[in-house]
């Protein structure tokens, strides 16, 4: 490929690191991408090393931008125009409740 990145001091690989940056891991994942293995290595490091083999597919799967938490994707279609009055402001209401109860719940993934 082209010429590689300068790597980082100590003190900038510190402050990198501190900052969460994720620059210190990138010439490293070039240097892993550079080097992948044809399809048959794969099928043999799979064979051989079958829970190694799972971990780099969870790996490669998260950095493909799959995530270990369900993903709701959802929307609600309501024809407003054939409400009243009175049940939109009901239906405000109970969209409002319902939008507070899920404020106070805490997020239990990352």
């Amino acid at each position: 490929m082209g010429a590689r990145p300068p790597r980082l001091d100590g003190d900038e690989l510190a402050r990198a690191l501190s900052a969460y940056s994720r620059e210190p891991f990138r010439e490293g994942l070039v240097c892993l991408i550079e080097a992948q293995p044809n399809r048959e290595a794969i099928e043999r490091f799979a064979l051989h090393h079958p829970d190694r083999w799972t971990k780099m597919v969870g790996t490669l799967a998260r950095l493909a931008g799959f995530h270990d938490w369900l993903e709701v994707d959802a929307s609600i279609t309501l024809d407003l125009s054939r409400l009243s009055d009175m049940e939109l402001m009901e239906r405000l209401v109970e969209t409002e409740q319902k939008l507070e109860v899920s404020k106070a719940r805490p997020c239990t993934h990352k």
